[in-house]
Order: structure tokens, then sequence, then C-alpha cells
């Protein structure tokens, strides 16, 4: 009796304990796709979750090292502000203090110095200054000595100061005995409001005293006032430009005032005054 074959002598088991078919191309099992399907789809989703994290890591990373950064400066640009504060602050007292020790003319506040008053010899006033020219040039050829004072309101032609009236009418009869019209008046200058320093302001105001003591006194007295004066004028503090005119008149009517006649040192005075009033508005 013939025996089957057995079937488990048709099939035999693999090296990886999958069974095959003899003489059939191996195939891989719908199991192990499922398995390794789920394994790729398990990688990827492990990338994309861990993406979103590394992103913002990054992202941390990248703005701690801006914000650092400007933390760095802002910290160094405080330190360097500090500094020069400090600098500045020492410097600041440093030149306080130097001018608290060496006050000049630089430093000024507003001032308001005293109009003066006298009695002039006037020989016209005139709207053109072509005229009053003329004029001048008239009386000097007549042998009196004559200024022009612009105000305001015209050019004045002035022969002469005095403190008092009489004296004022002594050089009108003069004037007149050479067939000039001339005759006497107070005058008075504006108080001027000015920018001195406390130099300058004592300056101007014993400049005025100065003055004044010149044109009322004589002999003597009048000497004496002239060497004041003349101390007065070796302030070497006061020296702008503009207050040099009048120095310089000054110095040479000081220097000269001992040859003059009284006529001579009131007229000298006469111009001073008017470069007094000039350099107070200038």
């Amino acid at each position: 009796m013939n025996k089957r074959p057995n079937k488990s002598n048709d099939k035999h088991e693999s090296e990886n304990g999958k069974i095959k078919n003899e003489g059939s191309i191996p195939v891989i099992s719908s199991l192990d796709d499922h398995e390794i399907n789920k394994k790729g789809k398990s990688t990827k989703r492990s990338g994309k979750r861990l993406k979103p994290f590394i992103i913002a890591s990054l992202s941390a990373v990248a703005i701690g090292i801006v914000l650092g950064s400007i933390m760095l400066n802002l910290f160094t640009s405080i330190e360097n502000g500090d500094d020069q504060k400090t600098l500045s602050t020492s410097s600041s007292q440093t030149n306080e203090s130097d001018i608290g020790n060496n006050e000049g003319p630089d430093e000024t506040t507003e001032t308001i110095i005293e109009s003066m008053n006298a009695y002039v010899v006037q020989g016209g006033v005139f709207k053109e200054k072509e005229n009053a020219e003329e004029w001048l040039n008239t009386f000097k050829n007549a042998g009196h000595d004559a200024i022009i004072w612009n105000k305001a309101d015209g050019y004045y032609l002035m022969a002469g100061v005095a403190a008092t009236k009489e004296i004022a009418n002594e050089k009108v009869r003069a004037i007149k005995e050479s067939e000039l019209d001339a005759f006497s008046k107070q005058w008075s200058t504006e108080p001027v409001k000015s920018e001195l320093s406390e130099e300058e302001k004592e300056w101007f105001t014993q400049f005025q005293e100065k003055w004044n003591l010149t044109l009322e006194t004589s002999g003597e007295q009048q000497k004496q006032a002239i060497l004041d004066w003349q101390k007065l004028l070796e302030d070497e503090s006061i020296n702008k430009d503009s207050y040099k005119p009048l120095q310089t008149k000054t110095n040479d009517f000081l220097q000269k005032s001992g040859q003059m006649s009284d006529a001579e040192i009131r007229f000298s005075l006469l111009e001073i005054w008017k470069l007094f009033d000039e350099a107070l508005d200038r």
C-alpha cells in the first residue's frame, strides 16, 4: 500500500523561522510590512515633535545674545556717563572756584549810571550835520574851541561847560565879542542803563565824581582832584575798546592840565563828558 507523502516533508523552516514553500520565491508577510510602516511613522512623528523645541531653543539663545549685548552696552554707557558727569562736576566746581577768585569785567549785570548835569555854552543846534560842521569851523576860525554833540533831536554846537551859569556866561560874552551868537543853558545827560561788571560800575561812578570835582573846584583842590583821577585811569582791568577814546582823551588832559588856563580846562571837561556819555551808550 502506497503511503501519501507527508505534507510536513514538503515544507521546511527558513533560517528566520518563517515557513516557505520549496522552490518558491520568499514573500515578506503583511505583518512585517505593518511593523515597518509603524516604525517609519513613529520616527517622523518624533521629528515633528522635536522641531518646535529646537526652534524655540535657538530663538531663546539668539534673544539672549541680543539682550545681553544691549545690557552690556547700556551698563557701559551708564558707567561712561557717570565718569563724564564726575569730570563735568569737577570741572564746573573748578571753574566756579576760578571765577570766584578771579572775577573780571566779563561778568556783567544791568546797571544804571546816573545822569550828569552842568551849564553849557551852546552856539546852535542843527538838523543837518553839514550845517553843524560849517558853524564849527566858523567858531574855530574865530579862536573859539567847539565840538558837535549828536543827540536824538539834532547836532548841538557846544563851546564850553561850567559848574555855574555865571561862569558859563563869561564864555558867552567872549564869543559874542567875535560877532558870533551863543548862550548858556543847563544841560543834562540821561541816566544810562548798561551791562557792566562790578569793576566797571565802580570805575564809571568814580569817574563821574572826579569829573564833577574837577569842574567845581580850582587851584590846589582842582590839582588834587586831577591826581586822584590819574590813579583811577591806571586801573588796567577797564580796557574795552569802547572805553579807549574816553581813556585816551582823559589821560591827555591830565598830563597837560598843569599848563592849561581855566577856560581850556573847562573845554577839555566838555569833550570828556561827551566821550563818557558815548562810552556808556555803545
